[in-house]
């Protein structure tokens, strides 16, 4: 079948418009000498049939696809043996119960006669209903009953508007077909949901909905329709970009996004799947429901983890949080790890926007320096501080061998990366800071920094102290480990050139999370914590 291109829709439109012209003009024209006489059958249902035929040829020309017209195949095939039945069928009526009447008019008579009538052809020979209907003037009561006249009409009337109704549409539905076989095959566009996600929980506030959706030339004026259902109160949110902030209440929340855009006949968007998710007032009631706390971590920490006595890799955070819940609520709660990257390949700081990007995520605890400026940046609340880190220098000589400008490098968007800039500025000529290239700013950045130390390209690393035994562990060299503080006392005749303080750590929580914060705080200095911390973050090796 040939592919009519731009002349595509104009063909179909025609062929519609065709079909559709047909069944008014078969409505609306006078009697042919084929059709029953008027006064016999009435008029209303020639013109029934011909909006029937009307609306079908609308509803084919509006559903009809390339992608699902073998299913019209059946109807018309039903339609082509409806218009034999409805032909065969006017045909024995035209045959059985149709007369000459007053001036040749046709008459249409009855399925049976009276008994009066059944008498004269009994007692006559070679007697004809057409001669009684003469004899008796035309009076069609004295041979045949109302009733029976009331059936042939109806009979007569079925089969009349079969025949237009079957012939109309099943002439204008094989063109369509045919037409629809050879029209390139529709494309669907489907939204792919990336947070939140069916079957997972948020907290009770403000939540981001976000969703991916493919662009193409062919979708104009591209925007979408979000729907959603807050235990039970439903809404519709118009939005043109890719993510939206709702807020919504405790209990059971429902979102699925529709794409909607000028209209295609070959391009079509499904209606997205909805998704259910659990809303809790807050973290800490979700901990306790679900005995589950989901702490997301960057993917250069995750290195910091040992194996655990149950076999499984845990860390500081992994194994405290757990222990603070048991002793408050008698629970035991089961700790899953979500690691992200600190930076993406941009430079953009991913891992603190998790909380944002996804509400199944309890807390953040990386062993991040309480910063104010890291609150504002990313809205979000720092736990009370849980531990003390100090900052550390890891070379492959001591430093007081390494001859000046000392090559430094540190991750980005971190307090080490800040001592390190303010090295080189204020002693240039004793530290140069490296900056960061595309191989170590990547989401692996803590493997990137050790290949670059091993190669030679640094001089030195300034580190946070929980990776002082993952490098010794990873390292192919033998490295050397100093305090920060220390290094640059020796460096520099024992005059502190740039403070380092004793960095405070503590966990990323959600600003409204006032609870568990509360929590962490009154187990900070437990003796129990401080132990634990010591154990995992142990002083440089020896």
């Amino acid at each position: 079948m040939p592919n009519y291109g731009p002349f595509e829709e104009i063909v179909s439109v025609s062929i519609a418009g065709i079909g559709a012209i047909s069944a008014v003009l078969l409505a609306w024209k006078r009697r042919s000498n084929w059709e029953p006489a008027e006064e016999d059958v009435p008029t209303a249902g020639q013109k029934v049939a011909g909006v029937m035929a009307l609306v079908a040829v609308a509803y084919v020309y509006i559903t009809i696809t390339s992608e699902n017209y073998s299913r019209f195949i059946y109807a018309a095939i039903a339609l082509g043996l409806s218009l034999l039945i409805s032909l065969l069928v006017y045909i024995f009526l035209i045959s059985t119960c149709t007369y000459e009447g007053e001036s040749s008019k046709k008459l249409i008579g009855g399925l049976w006669t009276t008994t009066f009538a059944k008498n004269q052809l009994s007692h006559s020979t070679g007697e004809t209903l057409q001669n009684l209907l003469l004899r008796f003037q035309f009076d069609k009561d004295k041979i045949w009953p109302r009733q029976a006249q009331a059936f042939a009409k109806i009979l007569f009337t079925l089969a009349y508007v079969g025949l237009i109704f079957c012939g109309t549409v099943a002439i204008t539905l094989v063109a369509q077909i045919l037409l629809a076989r050879s029209a390139p095959p529709i494309r669907v566009f489907e939204s792919s949901i990336v947070a939140p996600l069916d079957g997972t929980s948020a907290i009770a506030g403000l939540i981001r909905l976000h969703w991916n959706f493919p662009t193409s030339p062919e979708l104009h004026n591209l925007h979408y329709e979000i729907q959603t259902d807050s235990n039970g109160v439903a809404s519709t949110l118009p939005e043109t970009r890719q993510n939206v902030s709702v807020r919504i209440e405790p209990g059971t929340f429902r979102w699925r996004v529709k794409a909607i855009w000028d209209d295609s006949r070959n391009v079509k968007s499904s209606e997205g799947p909805w998704q259910t998710i659990k809303v809790y007032s807050n973290t800490l009631e979700r901990i306790r429901a679900t005995k589950r706390i989901k702490i997301g971590q960057s993917e250069g920490y995750t290195r910091t983890n040992r194996i655990g006595g149950n076999g499984k890799p845990e860390n500081f955070w992994t194994v405290w949080l757990p222990q603070v819940l048991h002793r408050e609520f008698g629970i035991n709660v089961e700790p899953e790890i979500v690691v992200a990257p600190w930076l993406d390949q941009t430079g953009r700081n991913t891992y603190l926007h998790l909380l944002d990007q996804d509400p199944s995520i309890d807390i953040l605890a990386s062993g991040l320096t309480i910063l104010p400026e890291r609150e504002r940046d990313y809205g979000v609340k720092f736990s009370a501080p849980i531990g003390v880190y100090r900052a550390m220098l890891v070379s492959r000589k001591p430093i007081k061998e390494l001859s000046g400008p000392i090559r430094l490098a540190a991750t980005a968007q971190t307090t080490n990366e800040h001592y390190a800039r303010q090295l080189a500025r204020i002693a240039p000529d004793k530290w140069r800071f490296e900056e960061p290239d595309d191989s170590i700013t990547g989401p692996d950045v803590y493997t990137e920094l050790l290949k670059a130390l091993e190669s030679d390209r640094v001089d030195a690393l300034i580190i946070d102290q929980p990776y002082l035994l993952a490098l010794e562990r990873d390292a192919s060299l033998k490295l050397q480990f100093e305090y920060l503080e220390d290094a640059i006392k020796e460096t520099n005749g024992r005059k502190q050139i740039v403070p380092i303080p004793e960095e405070k750590i503590g966990v990323v929580t959600r600003i409204e999370d006032h609870s568990l914060r509360n929590l962490l705080q009154r187990y900070a200095a437990e003796s129990f914590t401080k132990n634990l911390w010591n154990n995992f973050y142990p002083g440089p090796p020896k």
